[in-house]
């Protein structure tokens, strides 16, 4: 419904809402559909924010499933394409900026594989970048931990 009224802000979140639904579940294949959807959908809108977020569901379901070098491949996808002025989606809609979820994930991934001093330069470069966003987020989180 959210694609037939031209709404991608509500089919972004829509979908990510329920990728997270089927990522807690363990629903990998509900989650490998959810990526599909997703990419398909942000080729036909030709919008750049959503095809970030079909590269972060895809990595995601790829790490799940222990495909990492593939899972790498699409974290640094994000990386390549990401424009801070382009891509930064509302909280609203979208709580994960793409570069910072990229950041951390790609740390995790690069530990796995086996390149700890590249998953250390990753986990390294996070924190600045956070820290100089307006992520009110990361400041709520720190509050409460």
């Amino acid at each position: 419904m959210c694609e037939r009224l031209g709404d991608v802000g509500a089919l972004f979140a829509t979908l990510s809402g329920e990728f997270t639904y089927h990522f807690v579940r363990g629903d990998y294949g509900m989650m490998q559909q959810l990526t599909e959807e997703a990419r398909r959908t942000s080729e036909r809108t030709a919008d750049a924010a959503l095809r970030l977020a079909a590269h972060r569901l895809s990595a995601i379901t790829a790490m799940q499933v222990g495909a990492f070098v593939e899972a790498r491949s699409e974290f640094e996808e994000i990386l390549r394409r990401y424009d801070p002025s382009q891509h930064r989606p509302p909280p609203v809609h979208y709580v994960h900026d793409p570069n910072i979820s990229a950041l951390a994930y790609l740390a995790v991934i690069l530990w796995i594989l086996g390149y700890p001093e590249q998953a250390r330069s990753s986990s390294v470069s996070l924190g600045p970048k956070a820290k100089c966003q307006d992520v009110r987020y990361f400041d709520w989180f720190r509050s409460v931990s």
